[in-house]
């Protein structure tokens, strides 16, 4: 989970998925948050059928857990105001460079250590 004043991202796991599709009070009562009646009614697309898609995703892939889709909770609330996710897994990949300081030096570095998130 990653966690600010304001904000929860809670990874969706597969019995968040099935109190959702069963019976949303499982999942208020799992978090301990306040699920309203209307949270998953997205505008403009198929609402429980986004639910159904990501809850088989998940299932069909396991290591999708932590990155395929989250419940966002408003932090002083603690509601459920949306959820969301990412459309692929984040690809680490490491690369080498060259110092400007000592040539000849080289270290192995994660092109993505600078560009992490800060909440």
């Amino acid at each position: 989970m990653i966690e600010t004043p304001q904000l929860q991202l809670i990874p969706h796991e597969l019995p968040h998925f099935e109190a959702i599709l069963t019976d949303q009070g499982q999942l208020e009562q799992m978090l301990g948050i306040t699920v309203f009646d209307d949270t998953f009614d997205f505008p403009g697309v198929a609402g429980i059928e986004a639910i159904r898609y990501a809850y088989g995703y998940l299932k069909a892939d396991p290591d999708a857990l932590g990155w395929w889709t989250h419940l966002f909770v408003h932090g002083r609330d603690k509601a459920l105001i949306w959820q969301g996710g990412y459309k692929g897994k984040a690809i680490m990949k490491r690369a080498w460079w060259r110092s400007a300081t000592r040539p000849g030096y080289q270290r192995n570095v994660d092109r993505n250590e600078k560009r992490r998130p800060k909440f």
